[in-house]
C-alpha cells in the first residue's frame, strides 16, 4: 500500500514539474526561425535625457508561434546602456512591459524577455555620449539585428539647438518633423541577423538641457507597467507551490488514514483470539462445582466443603 501512495506523490510532483516547465521548453523550442517583418530603429540624442535614447519598434513575422522568448541585443559601444523598457504591444491595451534577462556575450549584452499575446514589441534603452567642455557631443550607434530582418529603417535624429551635425555614413533621405527635428533616414531589405549596422555622429550643443522635457507621467506608467508583469510573474509562482502543497497535503493525509485502519492480517488475528477464547471459558465453566448443601464454590480437588464440611458426592 504505502508502495502505491509514495508511486502516486511522485507522479503528483512530476506532473506538477512538467506543467510549470512545459511553458518555458515550448517558448524555447520555438525560437528558432524566428524572423522580423519590419524594424524601426530610431536613435535620438540628448532628446529627453543628455544621453542617447534608442528606441526598437519591431514586427514578429506572422508565421512565428507565441508564446515564446524573444531577443535584443545591445553592442558594447553603447556605453552605461541602461534599458528603460522591454514589452509587447498588445492592441487597446498599449505596452505590456516585461521582467527581462541581460546576459553579457562578445561584443554585445543579449535581452530576453517572454512574448505571449502580441507580435509587435518594443524596447528602449539609453547610453552615453562623448561630451567636451566646448560643447562637441559624439557617440557611435550600433545596430545588430537579434534575427533576420525583411525590411530594417534606421532614423538619427538632430538635437534641437545642435549645430555642425555630421553622421556618416550619410544619408539622402532627410526630413523635418512637427517638433522641429531634422531626422537622417536609412531603409535596408533583407538584413542577416547579428550582422552590425554602423553610425558615427558628432555636432556641438552648448546647451545643457535635452531637446524635450521627460514625461513624468510615462516614466510612472511603464514603472507601473514592469511591477505589474513583475506580480504576475510572482503570482504564478506562488500558485505553482500552493498546488504542490495541496497536492503533496491530499496524498499524505491519504496515507496516514490507510495506515491507521486495521490490517487485513490484524483481522484474522483478532477472529483466531477469540475463537481461542471462547472454548477456555466454557470449559472453566464446568469444572466449577458448588457445595449442594451450604452453595459455597468448590475446587475440584475438595472431598469436603471447606464451608459446611459436608461430604462432596462425585
Amino acid at each position: 500500500m504505502r508502495k502505491i501512495f509514495t508511486s502516486l506523490l511522485v507522479a503528483a510532483i512530476s506532473l506538477l514539474i512538467i506543467s510549470s516547465f512545459a511553458p518555458l521548453a515550448l517558448a524555447q523550442a520555438s525560437t528558432e526561425g524566428i524572423k522580423l517583418d519590419d524594424v524601426k530603429v530610431s536613435v535620438m540624442p540628448e532628446y529627453d535625457d543628455p544621453r542617447v535614447l534608442v528606441i526598437v519598434e519591431s514586427t514578429l513575422s506572422q508565421g512565428v508561434k507565441l508564446p515564446l522568448d524573444v531577443r535584443f541585443l545591445v553592442p558594447d559601444s553603447a556605453t552605461n546602456a541602461q534599458i528603460g523598457m522591454a514589452c509587447e504591444v498588445v492592441e487597446s491595451q498599449g505596452h505590456r512591459c516585461k521582467v527581462y534577462n541581460t546576459e553579457a556575450k562578445s561584443g554585445y549584452r543579449e535581452i530576453t524577455y517572454d512574448v505571449n499575446q502580441s507580435h509587435n514589441l518594443f524596447i528602449e534603452y539609453y547610453y552615453d555620449l562623448n561630451s567636451q567642455d566646448n560643447g562637441d557631443k559624439s557617440f557611435t550607434f550600433d545596430y545588430i539585428p537579434s534575427y533576420d530582418v525583411k525590411h530594417l529603417e534606421i532614423e538619427v535624429k538632430q538635437p534641437l539647438k545642435a549645430t555642425n551635425f555630421k553622421i556618416d555614413p550619410s544619408s539622402n533621405n532627410q526630413t523635418t518633423d512637427e517638433q522641429g527635428f531634422k531626422n537622417f533616414v536609412y531603409s535596408y531589405d533583407n538584413v542577416v541577423k547579428e550582422k552590425p549596422i554602423s553610425f558615427k555622429v558628432s555636432y556641438n550643443k552648448t546647451d545643457p538641457n535635452p531637446s524635450v522635457q521627460k514625461n513624468q507621467s510615462q516614466v510612472l506608467d511603464s514603472n507601473a507597467e514592469s511591477q505589474q508583469s513583475s506580480n504576475t510573474g510572482l503570482m504564478r509562482t506562488m500558485l505553482v507551490l500552493v498546488f504542490a502543497l495541496f497536492v503533496g497535503g491530499v496524498v499524505v493525509a491519504f496515507w496516514r488514514a490507510k495506515a491507521a485502519q486495521p490490517t487485513a492480517v490484524g483481522g484474522r488475528a483478532a477472529r483466531n483470539v477469540k475463537r481461542q477464547v471462547k472454548p477456555k471459558a466454557a470449559s472453566a465453566a464446568k469444572r466449577v462445582k458448588y457445595c449442594s448443601s451450604c452453595g459455597q464454590s468448590l475446587k475440584p480437588t475438595d472431598k469436603f466443603c471447606p464451608g459446611c464440611g459436608e461430604k462432596i458426592r462425585s
